[in-house]
Protein backbone atom coordinates (compact mmCIF):
# COMPACT_ATOMS: atom_id res chain seq x y z
CA UNK A 1 0.00 0.00 0.00
CA UNK A 2 3.05 2.27 0.12
CA UNK A 3 2.51 3.46 -3.44
CA UNK A 4 -1.10 4.40 -2.65
CA UNK A 5 0.07 6.26 0.46
CA UNK A 6 2.69 8.08 -1.59
CA UNK A 7 -0.08 9.37 -3.89
CA UNK A 8 -2.36 10.13 -0.93
CA UNK A 9 -4.87 7.50 -2.05
CA UNK A 10 -4.87 5.25 1.02
CA UNK A 11 -6.89 6.28 4.07
CA UNK A 12 -6.45 9.93 3.31
CA UNK A 13 -7.22 12.43 6.05
CA UNK A 14 -6.91 10.14 9.07
CA UNK A 15 -6.49 12.03 12.37
CA UNK A 16 -3.49 11.16 14.53
CA UNK A 17 -4.27 10.45 18.20
CA UNK A 18 -1.01 10.63 20.09
CA UNK A 19 -1.24 12.87 23.17
CA UNK A 20 -1.97 11.33 26.57
CA UNK A 21 -5.10 13.47 26.90
CA UNK A 22 -6.50 12.31 23.56
CA UNK A 23 -5.72 8.66 24.26
CA UNK A 24 -7.25 8.86 27.75
CA UNK A 25 -10.43 10.36 26.29
CA UNK A 26 -10.61 7.70 23.60
CA UNK A 27 -10.13 4.96 26.16
CA UNK A 28 -12.68 6.57 28.45
CA UNK A 29 -15.18 6.47 25.59
CA UNK A 30 -14.40 2.81 24.93
CA UNK A 31 -14.79 1.91 28.60
CA UNK A 32 -18.13 3.74 28.77
CA UNK A 33 -19.30 1.28 26.10
CA UNK A 34 -17.94 -1.73 27.94
CA UNK A 35 -15.05 -2.09 25.47
CA UNK A 36 -11.50 -2.77 26.64
CA UNK A 37 -9.25 0.30 26.23
CA UNK A 38 -6.41 0.26 23.75
CA UNK A 39 -2.84 -0.17 24.91
CA UNK A 40 -1.47 1.68 21.89
CA UNK A 41 0.56 4.84 22.50
CA UNK A 42 -0.55 6.39 19.22
CA UNK A 43 -3.04 5.56 16.49
CA UNK A 44 -5.22 7.21 13.84
CA UNK A 45 -8.99 7.62 13.57
CA UNK A 46 -11.41 8.40 10.76
CA UNK A 47 -14.48 10.62 10.79
CA UNK A 48 -16.44 7.95 12.69
CA UNK A 49 -13.76 7.56 15.36
CA UNK A 50 -12.77 4.14 14.03
CA UNK A 51 -9.07 3.26 14.13
CA UNK A 52 -7.40 0.70 11.84
CA UNK A 53 -4.60 0.23 14.37
CA UNK A 54 -7.02 -0.42 17.23
CA UNK A 55 -8.99 -2.79 15.00
CA UNK A 56 -5.81 -4.78 14.35
CA UNK A 57 -4.97 -4.78 18.06
CA UNK A 58 -8.43 -6.12 18.91
CA UNK A 59 -8.60 -8.38 15.83
CA UNK A 60 -12.05 -6.94 15.21
CA UNK A 61 -12.92 -4.42 12.49
CA UNK A 62 -16.27 -3.84 14.20
CA UNK A 63 -14.99 -3.17 17.71
CA UNK A 64 -17.10 0.03 17.84
CA UNK A 65 -20.33 -1.92 18.05
CA UNK A 66 -22.32 -4.42 20.07
CA UNK A 67 -23.38 -6.33 16.98
CA UNK A 68 -23.93 -4.67 13.59
CA UNK A 69 -27.35 -3.44 14.67
CA UNK A 70 -25.74 -1.39 17.45
CA UNK A 71 -22.89 0.75 16.08
CA UNK A 72 -21.26 3.61 17.97
CA UNK A 73 -19.22 6.58 16.81
CA UNK A 74 -16.64 8.46 18.87
CA UNK A 75 -15.90 12.16 18.43
CA UNK A 76 -12.56 13.11 19.96
CA UNK A 77 -11.78 16.26 17.99
CA UNK A 78 -13.52 18.76 15.68
CA UNK A 79 -10.90 17.79 13.09
CA UNK A 80 -12.97 14.68 12.35
CA UNK A 81 -15.37 16.86 10.36
CA UNK A 82 -15.23 15.97 6.64
CA UNK A 83 -12.82 13.08 7.28
CA UNK A 84 -13.94 9.94 5.37
CA UNK A 85 -15.52 6.98 7.14
CA UNK A 86 -13.36 3.99 6.22
CA UNK A 87 -15.19 1.13 7.96
CA UNK A 88 -18.88 2.05 7.67
CA UNK A 89 -21.54 -0.30 8.99
CA UNK A 90 -24.03 1.14 6.50
CA UNK A 91 -23.60 3.07 3.26
CA UNK A 92 -25.16 6.15 4.87
CA UNK A 93 -22.78 6.37 7.84
CA UNK A 94 -20.82 9.22 6.28
CA UNK A 95 -24.05 11.20 5.89
CA UNK A 96 -24.89 10.57 9.54
CA UNK A 97 -21.57 11.95 10.77
CA UNK A 98 -21.87 14.92 8.39
CA UNK A 99 -25.32 15.70 9.81
CA UNK A 100 -23.98 15.52 13.36
CA UNK A 101 -21.22 18.02 12.61
CA UNK A 102 -23.57 20.29 10.66
CA UNK A 103 -26.12 20.46 13.48
CA UNK A 104 -23.86 20.27 16.55
CA UNK A 105 -20.60 21.85 15.44
CA UNK A 106 -20.54 24.47 18.22
CA UNK A 107 -21.22 21.86 20.90
CA UNK A 108 -18.55 19.57 19.46
CA UNK A 109 -15.98 22.37 19.56
CA UNK A 110 -16.74 23.21 23.19
CA UNK A 111 -17.15 19.68 24.52
CA UNK A 112 -14.07 18.16 22.88
CA UNK A 113 -11.93 20.74 24.63
CA UNK A 114 -12.75 18.80 27.83
CA UNK A 115 -14.07 15.35 26.95
CA UNK A 116 -15.03 12.81 24.27
CA UNK A 117 -18.48 12.38 22.74
CA UNK A 118 -20.09 8.97 22.29
CA UNK A 119 -22.73 8.59 19.57
CA UNK A 120 -25.23 5.75 19.81
CA UNK A 121 -26.99 4.92 16.54
CA UNK A 122 -30.41 3.63 17.58
CA UNK A 123 -32.69 1.99 15.02
CA UNK A 124 -35.02 0.41 17.60
CA UNK A 125 -33.67 -3.06 16.81
CA UNK A 126 -31.57 -4.80 19.47
CA UNK A 127 -30.09 -7.33 17.06
CA UNK A 128 -30.47 -8.31 13.42
CA UNK A 129 -32.03 -11.78 13.54
CA UNK A 130 -32.88 -12.10 9.85
CA UNK A 131 -32.41 -10.01 6.70
CA UNK A 132 -36.11 -9.13 6.80
CA UNK A 133 -35.39 -7.04 9.91
CA UNK A 134 -33.80 -4.51 7.56
CA UNK A 135 -37.19 -3.87 5.98
CA UNK A 136 -38.41 -2.49 9.31
CA UNK A 137 -35.79 0.25 9.52
CA UNK A 138 -37.46 3.62 9.01
CA UNK A 139 -34.94 5.97 10.63
CA UNK A 140 -31.87 6.14 12.84
CA UNK A 141 -31.83 8.20 16.02
CA UNK A 142 -28.45 9.46 17.20
CA UNK A 143 -28.21 9.77 20.97
CA UNK A 144 -25.22 11.38 22.64
CA UNK A 145 -23.31 11.05 25.87
CA UNK A 146 -20.00 12.40 27.09
CA UNK A 147 -17.31 10.55 28.98
CA UNK A 148 -17.19 13.16 31.77
CA UNK A 149 -21.00 13.53 31.79
CA UNK A 150 -20.69 17.21 30.85
CA UNK A 151 -23.73 17.21 28.57
CA UNK A 152 -25.76 15.40 31.21
CA UNK A 153 -24.48 17.77 33.92
CA UNK A 154 -25.54 20.78 31.83
CA UNK A 155 -29.08 19.38 31.48
CA UNK A 156 -29.28 18.62 35.20
CA UNK A 157 -28.03 22.08 36.14
CA UNK A 158 -30.65 23.67 33.90
CA UNK A 159 -33.39 21.59 35.52
CA UNK A 160 -32.26 22.52 39.02
CA UNK A 161 -31.87 26.20 38.12
CA UNK A 162 -35.36 26.31 36.61
CA UNK A 163 -36.78 24.74 39.73
CA UNK A 164 -34.83 27.12 41.97
CA UNK A 165 -36.09 30.23 40.16
CA UNK A 166 -39.58 29.08 39.18
CA UNK A 167 -40.84 27.42 42.35
CA UNK A 168 -41.81 29.78 45.15
CA UNK A 169 -40.07 28.05 48.05
CA UNK A 170 -37.33 26.22 46.18
CA UNK A 171 -34.72 28.49 47.81
CA UNK A 172 -35.55 26.81 51.10
CA UNK A 173 -34.86 23.33 49.71
CA UNK A 174 -31.51 22.47 51.31
CA UNK A 175 -31.10 19.33 49.21
CA UNK A 176 -31.62 21.27 45.98
CA UNK A 177 -29.13 23.96 47.01
CA UNK A 178 -26.52 21.35 47.93
CA UNK A 179 -26.96 19.45 44.67
CA UNK A 180 -26.64 22.65 42.66
CA UNK A 181 -23.58 23.74 44.66
CA UNK A 182 -21.92 20.35 44.21
CA UNK A 183 -22.58 20.42 40.48
CA UNK A 184 -21.04 23.88 40.19
CA UNK A 185 -17.99 22.72 42.13
CA UNK A 186 -17.52 19.59 40.02
CA UNK A 187 -18.32 20.90 36.55
CA UNK A 188 -18.37 24.68 36.87
CA UNK A 189 -21.32 26.90 35.96
CA UNK A 190 -22.50 25.54 32.62
CA UNK A 191 -25.35 27.95 31.88
CA UNK A 192 -23.49 29.66 29.04
CA UNK A 193 -21.77 26.55 27.74
CA UNK A 194 -22.98 24.92 24.55
CA UNK A 195 -22.96 21.44 26.03
CA UNK A 196 -26.48 20.21 25.27
CA UNK A 197 -26.62 17.44 22.68
CA UNK A 198 -30.20 16.85 21.54
CA UNK A 199 -31.09 13.65 19.71
CA UNK A 200 -30.79 13.78 15.92
CA UNK A 201 -32.94 11.71 13.57
CA UNK A 202 -31.59 10.51 10.23
CA UNK A 203 -34.41 9.64 7.82
CA UNK A 204 -32.65 8.78 4.54
CA UNK A 205 -32.68 5.01 5.03
CA UNK A 206 -35.01 3.90 2.23
CA UNK A 207 -32.14 2.35 0.26
CA UNK A 208 -28.75 1.40 1.65
CA UNK A 209 -25.98 -1.19 1.95
CA UNK A 210 -25.19 -2.88 5.25
CA UNK A 211 -22.39 -5.25 6.27
CA UNK A 212 -24.91 -7.33 8.22
CA UNK A 213 -25.44 -10.91 7.01
CA UNK A 214 -22.17 -10.76 5.02
CA UNK A 215 -23.42 -7.77 3.06
CA UNK A 216 -26.91 -6.86 1.87
CA UNK A 217 -28.27 -4.11 -0.36
CA UNK A 218 -31.78 -2.86 0.33
CA UNK A 219 -33.56 -0.96 -2.45
CA UNK A 220 -37.00 0.52 -1.89
CA UNK A 221 -39.17 3.53 -2.71
CA UNK A 222 -37.36 4.04 -6.00
CA UNK A 223 -39.26 4.91 -9.16
CA UNK A 224 -40.02 1.66 -10.96
CA UNK A 225 -39.91 -0.55 -7.87
CA UNK A 226 -43.25 -1.86 -6.64
CA UNK A 227 -41.66 -3.87 -3.83
CA UNK A 228 -38.54 -3.58 -1.69
CA UNK A 229 -35.58 -5.62 -2.95
CA UNK A 230 -32.94 -7.35 -0.82
CA UNK A 231 -29.72 -8.23 -2.65
CA UNK A 232 -27.32 -10.66 -0.96
CA UNK A 233 -23.62 -10.04 -1.52
CA UNK A 234 -22.82 -13.61 -0.42
CA UNK A 235 -24.90 -16.46 -1.81
CA UNK A 236 -28.10 -17.18 0.10
CA UNK A 237 -30.57 -19.91 -0.79
CA UNK A 238 -33.36 -17.52 0.22
CA UNK A 239 -32.20 -15.17 -2.51
CA UNK A 240 -33.14 -17.83 -5.05
CA UNK A 241 -36.44 -18.70 -3.42
CA UNK A 242 -38.35 -15.46 -2.88
CA UNK A 243 -39.79 -14.35 -6.19
CA UNK A 244 -43.06 -13.29 -7.72
CA UNK A 245 -45.35 -10.32 -7.57
CA UNK A 246 -47.29 -11.79 -4.63
CA UNK A 247 -44.27 -11.55 -2.34
CA UNK A 248 -44.02 -8.65 0.11
CA UNK A 249 -40.53 -8.06 -1.20
CA UNK A 250 -38.04 -9.47 -3.71
CA UNK A 251 -34.70 -11.12 -2.96
CA UNK A 252 -31.76 -11.76 -5.27
CA UNK A 253 -28.24 -13.02 -4.97
CA UNK A 254 -25.67 -10.62 -6.35
CA UNK A 255 -24.30 -13.35 -8.63
CA UNK A 256 -27.74 -14.13 -10.09
CA UNK A 257 -27.63 -13.20 -13.82
CA UNK A 258 -31.33 -12.34 -13.58
CA UNK A 259 -30.56 -9.49 -11.17
CA UNK A 260 -29.10 -7.14 -13.77
CA UNK A 261 -32.03 -7.75 -16.13
CA UNK A 262 -34.46 -7.09 -13.28
CA UNK A 263 -32.78 -3.77 -12.44
CA UNK A 264 -32.76 -2.77 -16.12
CA UNK A 265 -36.43 -3.69 -16.44
CA UNK A 266 -37.24 -1.50 -13.42
CA UNK A 267 -35.14 1.37 -14.86
CA UNK A 268 -32.78 1.32 -11.88
CA UNK A 269 -29.84 0.90 -14.24
CA UNK A 270 -29.34 1.13 -17.98
CA UNK A 271 -27.47 2.74 -20.86
CA UNK A 272 -29.07 6.12 -21.40
CA UNK A 273 -29.00 7.81 -24.80
CA UNK A 274 -29.33 11.29 -23.32
CA UNK A 275 -26.23 10.92 -21.11
CA UNK A 276 -23.92 8.60 -23.05
CA UNK A 277 -22.33 11.55 -24.87
CA UNK A 278 -20.90 12.61 -21.48
CA UNK A 279 -19.26 9.21 -21.00
CA UNK A 280 -16.49 9.56 -23.59
CA UNK A 281 -13.68 9.64 -21.01
CA UNK A 282 -15.21 6.65 -19.21
CA UNK A 283 -15.46 4.64 -22.44
CA UNK A 284 -11.89 5.56 -23.42
CA UNK A 285 -10.76 4.27 -20.03
CA UNK A 286 -12.64 0.99 -20.52
CA UNK A 287 -11.17 0.68 -24.01
CA UNK A 288 -7.64 1.31 -22.78
CA UNK A 289 -8.05 -1.24 -19.98
CA UNK A 290 -8.73 -3.90 -22.62
CA UNK A 291 -5.25 -3.22 -24.00
CA UNK A 292 -3.53 -2.43 -20.71
CA UNK A 293 -4.53 -5.72 -19.10
CA UNK A 294 -2.79 -7.54 -21.96
CA UNK A 295 0.33 -5.39 -21.55
CA UNK A 296 0.40 -5.97 -17.78
CA UNK A 297 0.53 -9.70 -18.48
CA UNK A 298 2.78 -9.80 -21.54
CA UNK A 299 5.13 -6.89 -20.76
CA UNK A 300 5.14 -6.50 -16.96
CA UNK A 301 8.12 -4.12 -17.01
CA UNK A 302 6.50 -1.57 -19.34
CA UNK A 303 5.28 1.72 -17.86
CA UNK A 304 1.86 1.82 -19.48
CA UNK A 305 1.25 5.43 -18.41
CA UNK A 306 4.29 6.57 -20.41
CA UNK A 307 3.36 4.92 -23.71
CA UNK A 308 3.08 7.29 -26.66
CA UNK A 309 0.28 7.10 -29.23
CA UNK A 310 2.52 5.33 -31.79
CA UNK A 311 3.66 2.83 -29.14
CA UNK A 312 0.03 2.12 -28.23
CA UNK A 313 -0.91 1.57 -31.89
CA UNK A 314 2.09 -0.72 -32.26
CA UNK A 315 0.87 -2.90 -29.40
CA UNK A 316 -2.72 -2.88 -30.63
CA UNK A 317 -1.48 -4.24 -33.97
CA UNK A 318 0.87 -6.79 -32.38
CA UNK A 319 -1.61 -8.16 -29.85
CA UNK A 320 -4.42 -8.28 -32.40
CA UNK A 321 -2.32 -10.45 -34.71
CA UNK A 322 -1.40 -12.65 -31.75
CA UNK A 323 -5.07 -13.07 -30.86
CA UNK A 324 -4.55 -11.52 -27.42
CA UNK A 325 -6.63 -8.37 -27.86
CA UNK A 326 -10.37 -9.03 -27.85
CA UNK A 327 -12.95 -7.50 -30.14
CA UNK A 328 -14.16 -5.43 -27.18
CA UNK A 329 -11.28 -2.98 -27.72
CA UNK A 330 -12.44 -2.15 -31.22
CA UNK A 331 -16.11 -2.02 -30.27
CA UNK A 332 -15.28 0.54 -27.58
CA UNK A 333 -13.16 2.44 -30.10
CA UNK A 334 -16.08 2.55 -32.53
CA UNK A 335 -18.39 3.97 -29.84
CA UNK A 336 -15.83 6.62 -28.86
CA UNK A 337 -15.28 7.71 -32.46
CA UNK A 338 -19.01 8.04 -33.11
CA UNK A 339 -19.56 10.04 -29.92
CA UNK A 340 -16.70 12.41 -30.77
CA UNK A 341 -18.26 12.98 -34.19
CA UNK A 342 -21.65 13.63 -32.65
CA UNK A 343 -23.18 10.56 -34.24
CA UNK A 344 -26.11 8.70 -32.69
CA UNK A 345 -25.31 5.44 -30.91
CA UNK A 346 -27.84 2.71 -31.59
CA UNK A 347 -27.92 1.22 -28.11
CA UNK A 348 -29.95 -1.80 -29.15
CA UNK A 349 -27.22 -2.84 -31.59
CA UNK A 350 -24.32 -2.66 -29.15
CA UNK A 351 -22.65 -6.04 -28.51
CA UNK A 352 -23.72 -7.41 -25.13
CA UNK A 353 -20.24 -7.19 -23.49
CA UNK A 354 -20.02 -3.52 -24.47
CA UNK A 355 -23.58 -2.75 -23.40
CA UNK A 356 -22.95 -4.38 -20.01
CA UNK A 357 -19.82 -2.30 -19.43
CA UNK A 358 -21.68 0.92 -20.29
CA UNK A 359 -24.50 0.30 -17.80
CA UNK A 360 -24.80 2.94 -15.09
CA UNK A 361 -27.37 4.09 -12.50
CA UNK A 362 -30.44 5.97 -13.67
CA UNK A 363 -29.21 9.60 -13.98
CA UNK A 364 -32.37 10.83 -12.24
CA UNK A 365 -31.26 9.37 -8.90
CA UNK A 366 -29.76 11.45 -6.10
CA UNK A 367 -26.02 11.21 -5.46
CA UNK A 368 -26.68 9.08 -2.38
CA UNK A 369 -28.72 6.51 -4.32
CA UNK A 370 -26.32 6.67 -7.27
CA UNK A 371 -23.43 5.62 -5.02
CA UNK A 372 -25.39 2.59 -3.80
CA UNK A 373 -26.30 1.48 -7.33
CA UNK A 374 -22.73 1.94 -8.54
CA UNK A 375 -21.57 -0.27 -5.70
CA UNK A 376 -23.98 -3.01 -6.80
CA UNK A 377 -22.71 -2.76 -10.39
CA UNK A 378 -19.08 -2.89 -9.28
CA UNK A 379 -19.73 -5.89 -7.05
CA UNK A 380 -21.09 -7.63 -10.14
CA UNK A 381 -18.24 -6.47 -12.40
CA UNK A 382 -15.27 -4.68 -10.78
CA UNK A 383 -13.56 -4.08 -14.13
CA UNK A 384 -13.54 -0.26 -14.03
CA UNK A 385 -10.62 0.47 -11.73
CA UNK A 386 -11.38 4.18 -11.37
CA UNK A 387 -15.00 3.78 -10.37
CA UNK A 388 -14.10 0.89 -8.10
CA UNK A 389 -11.81 3.25 -6.19
CA UNK A 390 -14.52 5.88 -5.95
CA UNK A 391 -17.42 3.71 -4.87
CA UNK A 392 -15.90 0.66 -3.15
CA UNK A 393 -12.44 1.47 -1.83
CA UNK A 394 -12.32 -1.61 0.35
CA UNK A 395 -12.74 -3.90 -2.66
CA UNK A 396 -10.28 -1.76 -4.63
CA UNK A 397 -7.65 -2.26 -1.93
CA UNK A 398 -8.33 -6.02 -1.88
CA UNK A 399 -7.87 -6.27 -5.64
CA UNK A 400 -4.90 -3.90 -5.67
CA UNK A 401 -2.92 -6.37 -3.55
CA UNK A 402 -3.23 -8.99 -6.31
CA UNK A 403 -2.15 -6.78 -9.22
CA UNK A 404 1.26 -6.79 -10.90
CA UNK A 405 3.40 -3.76 -10.11
CA UNK A 406 2.82 -2.27 -13.56
CA UNK A 407 -0.95 -2.21 -13.04
CA UNK A 408 -0.55 -0.70 -9.57
CA UNK A 409 1.60 2.10 -11.00
CA UNK A 410 -0.80 2.77 -13.87
CA UNK A 411 -3.77 2.82 -11.47
CA UNK A 412 -2.29 5.41 -9.13
CA UNK A 413 -1.06 7.53 -12.05
CA UNK A 414 -4.55 7.50 -13.53
CA UNK A 415 -6.60 7.85 -10.34
CA UNK A 416 -4.65 10.48 -8.38
CA UNK A 417 -5.32 13.58 -10.55
CA UNK A 418 -8.81 12.52 -11.58
CA UNK A 419 -9.95 11.66 -8.09
CA UNK A 420 -9.08 15.15 -6.94
CA UNK A 421 -11.25 16.52 -9.75
CA UNK A 422 -14.02 14.14 -8.72
CA UNK A 423 -13.91 15.43 -5.16
CA UNK A 424 -13.89 19.01 -6.40
CA UNK A 425 -16.74 18.55 -8.87
CA UNK A 426 -18.57 15.51 -7.42
CA UNK A 427 -20.29 15.05 -10.73
CA UNK A 428 -19.20 11.63 -11.95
Amino acid sequence: MELLKEYDLYRKGMIEIRTKTQIDRYNGALESLGIEPTKLKSFSIDGWGWSPEVAIEKEDDFYLSHGLANPYALIITPKQKNVPVYMPYHSFDKYIIQMIFDELEDQIHELTMRTAIVVECDQEISSYRSPEDLLGIEYFTMRFSTVDKLSEAKELQLQMERKFYDEEYAWADTSLRNKLRNSYQEYGVLANKKFLLPDITFMEVDSFYTRAFDGIFLLRKLAGLRQPVLIYEKYSQKGDEIRGQAAHHMEYNLEDPKLKNYLIDKNIIGVYADTIFRQVEDIERLMFLELANVIFKEEPDVDVSALTAPQIRQRVNRYTKAGLLTENYFEFEDVVNKLKKGQIIKLGKLPKPIFNRLIRPNPEFSKRITRIIWRILLKIDPYDVFRLYIYDKEEFFNQYKTWPQAKKQWAVNYIAPRYKNYLDMDKI
